[in-house]
Order: structure tokens, then C-alpha cells, then sequence
């Protein structure tokens, strides 16, 4: 599954959508000019493995 993740750093990200891939979801592509930080936007993702490339 692929992402695309608007916003500049942590405004304006898809905070829901974010939230919804913590279900289990795994091997992402996500599409960001930031990941943000490590407890907050799509780091949580990447910090937990999720985030493929």
C-alpha cells in the first residue's frame, strides 16, 4: 500500500489515516517530505517498523 502525505513536517498531516495503519498494517510506501518525530505523524509508522520504503 502506498501513502501520499500532504503537509509540511507536522501541519496539516493525515492524522486519522495514520492512526487507522497502527492497526497491524505493514510493509508501506510512503510518499513525505518529512516523517516528522518519533511519537507524532508518520514517525510512529516508521519507528514501528511499518514503513517499507
Amino acid at each position: 500500500m502506498t501513502i501520499a502525505a500532504g503537509g509540511f513536517g507536522l501541519s496539516g498531516i493525515p492524522e486519522l489515516l495514520i492512526s487507522a495503519g497502527q492497526a497491524g498494517t505493514r510493509d508501506l510506501a510512503v510518499v513525505s517530505n518529512n516523517c516528522g518525530v518519533d511519537d507524532f505523524g508518520l514517525g510512529v509508522l516508521l519507528k514501528t517498523k511499518q514503513i517499507k520504503r
